[in-house]
C-alpha cells in the first residue's frame, strides 16, 4: 500500500472515530485522563510504561495545577512518585515562580521548572515525565524523561491484549483509545520519518482530490503537525544565528511571553506558526520589536504599543527586496508586509531556516534599527 493510501486509510478512521465526532481528540487533557483511568484499571502500566517496581500505586489528573500524578500507599502514608506534565499539542508556557522561593520571586519561569521546584524531592531521573505526542527537544525537555504517546504508550496498551468479546464498559473504551492512538501513529511515523521533505500529499478517490493540510484539518490535528514541522524550522535557525542575534530574539521574546527562547511558536485560528522578533537595543516605550513571522506566508512586521500610521515595514521591504511586487503594508499594532508568498509548512522546508537567518542577518542592522526606532 502506497504511502498517500496508508494515511487516507488512517484520517478516514479517525473522521469517523467517536473521539473525533465529540470534539476530543485533540484535547492533551482527554489522552492524559485516558492514560489515568488505564493505569488504575491496569496497574501492571506503572511498571511497563514508568518502570515502578512494587504495588499500591494510583494515578489521578489535575493535582495542584499538574497533569497526571502517580501516588503510592504504604501503609498509612501515602507519597507522590512521579509526576507527568502532558504536551499532545501545545508547547511550554510560561509559570510564575511559586512564591516560596525568594530568591526568584516575581519572576517567569518555565512550567515544567516550576513542577521541579515544589517537588525537590522526586529521583530526577524517574519521577518527572513529559508526556508527548512527538519527540520533545533535548533542550525543551530539562531533566524529564520523554514518553510519546503513540510508541511507548500504544505499545504498553497493546500488550494488554484487550479484544474479543469484550463486555466491560471500562474495556470497551479503552479498546476505542488504542484504536485512535495506532492510527494516530500512522500518521506521526509519516511526520517524522520524513522530516522536513515534502509532505504535500494530494490524497485522490474516486470523487476528489485532497490535500493533506485539508485532511489533517478535518480530524482537528492540522495545527498540531504543523507546529511539529515549524519546530523543526526553528531548531536549525537556531543552531545558525549568531549569539548577538540569538541574544536580541530572547530579550524580545521575554517581553511577548516571560520565556528565553530562540523564535517563538504560535497556534492560531486552528494554524500553526512561527514568530521571530528582534528587540531594540535600546528600547523605546513605543516600540516593541521587528522581525519576519511565518503562517502560511512569510512576512516582514513592526510591533509597536500604540496603532501606527507609518510605513516603516514598506520602507525595510524596500531596502530588503527592492520594489519588486510590493503590496501595501497592513498597519496598526502589528505592522506587517509579506516578503514570500505561499510558504507552505508542508512543502520541502530543508532550506528555509537559511533563509529566515539570512533576513534576520539583514535586519540586524543599525539601518534598519533606525527606521524601526522612527516608527510610533
Amino acid at each position: 500500500m502506497s504511502n498517500e493510501q496508508t494515511i487516507k486509510t488512517a484520517i478516514n478512521y479517525l473522521k469517523e472515530h467517536p473521539f473525533t465526532v465529540i470534539q476530543l481528540s485533540d484535547k492533551e487533557k482527554f489522552h492524559t485522563g485516558m492514560l489515568c483511568f488505564t493505569l488504575n484499571k491496569y496497574p501492571s502500566l506503572f511498571k511497563t510504561i514508568f518502570e515502578l517496581e512494587g504495588k499500591g500505586y494510583t494515578a489521578s489528573v489535575e493535582e495542584n495545577s499538574i497533569d497526571l500524578v502517580v501516588k503510592q500507599q504504604e501503609g498509612k502514608r501515602e507519597r507522590i512518585i512521579l509526576i507527568v506534565e502532558s504536551k499532545f499539542k501545545t508547547g511550554l508556557h510560561k509559570s510564575k515562580t511559586p512564591k516560596k522561593h525568594k530568591e526568584k520571586k516575581g519572576k517567569f519561569i518555565n512550567q515544567l521548572e516550576k513542577i521541579r521546584l515544589n517537588h525537590p524531592n522526586l529521583d530526577e531521573k524517574k519521577g518527572y515525565y513529559l508526556l508527548s505526542l512527538f519527540p520533545v527537544i533535548e533542550k525543551d525537555r530539562f531533566e524529564f524523561k520523554g514518553i510519546q504517546f503513540t510508541v511507548i504508550i500504544l505499545k504498553k496498551l497493546q500488550e494488554l491484549k484487550i479484544g474479543g468479546e469484550v463486555t466491560s464498559e471500562k474495556d470497551a473504551l479503552i479498546l476505542l483509545w488504542i484504536k485512535y492512538l495506532k492510527n494516530l501513529k500512522v500518521i506521526v511515523d509519516y511526520f517524522i520519518e520524513n522530516e522536513m521533505n515534502c509532505i504535500n500529499l494530494i490524497i485522490s478517490d474516486t470523487t476528489s482530490n485532497t490535500s493533506l493540510k485539508t485532511l489533517l484539518s478535518g480530524i482537528k490535528l492540522n495545527g498540531v503537525f504543523e507546529s511539529y514541522r515549524y519546530g523543526l524550522v526553528q531548531q536549525k535557525v537556531e543552531k545558525k544565528l549568531s549569539d548577538e542575534i540569538k541574544k536580541s530574539l530572547k530579550k524580545s521574546c521575554i517581553n511577548r511571553n516571560e520565556l528565553e527562547q530562540v523564535g517563538e511558536l504560535f497556534n492560531s485560528h486552528g494554524n500553526g506558526g512561527i514568530h521571530y522578533a528582534l528587540a531594540m537595543k535600546e528600547m523605546k516605550e513605543k516600540t516593541k520589536s521587528y522581525g519576519v513571522q511565518w503562517q502560511g506566508a512569510l512576512k516582514l512586521f513592526i510591533e509597536t504599543e500604540n496603532k501606527s500610521n507609518k510605513d516603516g515595514v514598506k520602507i525595510i521591504y524596500k531596502k530588503l527586496l527592492g520594489d519588486e511586487s510590493l503590496k501595501e503594508p497592513s498597519l496598526g499594532k502589528f505592522s506587517s508586509i509579506t516578503i514570500k508568498n505561499d510558504w507552505n509548512i508542508y512543502d520541502d522546508i530543508s532550506e528555509k531556516s537559511e533563509e529566515i537567518v539570512d533576513y534576520l542577518n539583514k535586519l540586524n542592522q543599525k539601518e534598519i534599527k533606525a527606521i524601526v526606532e522612527n516608527e510610533k
